[in-house]
């Protein structure tokens, strides 16, 4: 509620308006029930609808959105894009600047594809995401490298996590995937550490997370976190990525290895902070793989990237599954979670709901409405088709 209300009151707004616009904003974004939650609580795709709320709150004739989609789940994307619709009709002039068009297709009236020069042409076709990997689902070691054993979590006196039970095994590809607000970081913050389970205990290669600090857990779990502009402690991308290096006093020679798969070590003695999201993602990446873990947890890898760099990424997490290592990745992006997943794990108020098979879910459109998960490109392609059929009928 501050958050919103902040710029209207710079605006000089008397307090009915005040109120009227808060009320409205509020509902139109699904926020009147977190309007007293401290914005410390909420997850990255609340903050991320908040933001855009409260820039709309000023209702400006022109907007500029910056990879608005960036943390929101489908449920969040479709709000967006009714409120993008309505902004329209309000003629309110829009720029979206996006890595992918994906969600966007039926709302933009005009596309401008910018390459590495400035050049301007049209946008490239859009990649078609059923391309499976085989028997991708089938095969893993039974080696067991996680367990998480009846888990419950609270922040104050609510509980964010219910009676969690997982384990994860060597060469699985895990996503999870579920609605802001559904406990996906919460989870595996507790892999590292990070947090410690108000019930229940996690076990990493054997070891109790509650005996061992996150620096010990280190050594064996690469942690990607969401906002890796929060996360940037050196001065040099060099210095950046061999910093696990340095604490475990461990070779620097995978670092050198992670920054050429991931395109950056011709940078390596560039500023970090200079760099865009994506590339500060592929850093992060870079970072993490240098100490090589036998665990590497994702938190929205797919966050600015674009089509080029996402093809490296899944090529990547498709070798270090080769490796003989574990890899979590919390996502929205059901086109990734169908292309390279072997197993899909759907949080909803801090529940597991669902632990199998990617495609079971992904491919049946009743079942990503009620999971709250969008659905992969050629699914809403051929939903499209069919809906025209049925206005041609």
């Amino acid at each position: 509620e501050e958050d919103i209300i902040f710029s209207l009151e710079n605006r000089g707004l008397n307090v009915k308006k005040i109120r009227e616009t808060l009320d409205e904003i509020t509902t139109k974004f699904e926020l009147d029930e977190y309007r007293n939650t401290p914005i410390s609580n909420l997850s990255g795709g609340f903050k991320q609808r908040l933001s855009i709320a409260s820039t709309t709150a000023l209702k400006p004739d022109f907007l500029i959105l910056d990879d608005p989609a960036a943390n929101l789940d489908w449920n969040g994307t479709k709000k967006l894009m009714n409120v993008i619709k309505e902004l329209k009709d309000e003629n309110v002039g829009i720029i979206l600047i996006t890595s992918r068009l994906k969600s966007f297709e039926k709302i933009v009236d005009k596309v401008i594809y910018l390459d590495n020069n400035c050049n301007m042409s049209p946008l490239l076709p859009r990649t078609n995401s059923n391309n499976m990997r085989g028997n991708l689902e089938n095969i893993h070691d039974d080696k067991e490298v996680i367990e998480v054993n009846n888990v419950w979590f609270k922040y104050n006196d609510e509980y964010i996590l219910k009676n969690i039970n997982l384990k994860v095994f060597r060469g699985e590809i895990i996503l999870l995937m579920g609605p802001n607000g559904s406990g996906k970081t919460t989870l595996v913050k507790h892999l590292n550490g990070i947090l410690k389970p108000s019930k229940g205990f996690v076990k990493i290669l054997g070891k109790e997370t509650r005996k061992h600090t996150t620096a010990e857990l280190a050594r064996y779990i690469g942690f990607v976190f969401q906002d890796p502009s929060r996360h940037i402690t050196r001065e040099s991308i060099w210095g950046e990525a061999t910093f696990g290096c340095e604490k475990l006093r461990l070779s620097r020679c995978k670092a050198a290895e992670a920054l050429q798969r991931l395109g950056l070590y011709k940078y390596r003695d560039y500023l970090p902070y200079k760099l865009s999201t994506g590339e500060k993602t592929r850093l992060s990446i870079a970072s993490a793989l240098a100490i090589d873990p036998d665990i590497i947890v994702l938190d929205e890898p797919t966050t600015g990237q674009d089509e080029a760099t996402l093809r490296i990424l899944k090529k990547i997490i498709l070798e270090i599954r080769q490796e003989d290592k574990a890899i979590l990745i919390v996502t929205h992006d059901s086109d990734l979670a169908l292309s390279i997943g072997t197993r899909l794990i759907v949080l909803l108020d801090g529940r597991i709901v669902y632990d199998g098979r990617p495609r079971d879910i992904l491919t049946n459109l009743q079942k990503t409405e009620r999971y709250g998960i969008e659905p992969p490109a050629y699914i809403m392609d051929v939903d499209k088709v069919l809906n025209n059929a049925r206005k041609i009928d």
